[in-house]
């Protein structure tokens, strides 16, 4: 949600969803902000990764944000993905977690 409100202009939207299914929730964060290249985008949740950032709403991460996103979700048996039409067409960010109490080991 920071990122999205980091990266997203004055008079830019961001929305939040949240969706559940018998066994899923999903989180998805969609903005109009900058965007993120067909470059950037497969390396974005790399450690350090911080495509190709302009911004002038404060000061810039370490690149580490979306790499502990991943992780952490991933060690919750859930998933993250990221997509972009392209710089100057916006983001959508979908975190996916499991709604049960047990986490298969597969």
């Amino acid at each position: 949600i920071s990122n999205a409100i980091k990266f997203t202009p004055e008079g830019g939207q961001v929305k939040i969803r949240i969706q559940t299914s018998d066994n899923n929730a999903a989180v998805s964060v969609t903005d109009t902000g900058r965007g993120i290249s067909p470059e950037a985008l497969p390396n974005i949740f790399l450690q350090f990764s911080q495509g190709d950032i302009n911004t002038e709403k404060g000061p810039m991460g370490l690149g580490l944000g979306l790499s502990i996103a991943k992780i952490l979700t991933e060690r919750h048996g859930g998933n993250i993905r990221a997509e972009s039409e392209g710089v100057g067409r916006g983001s959508k960010f979908t975190v996916e977690i499991p709604l049960s109490n047990s986490i298969s080991d597969s």
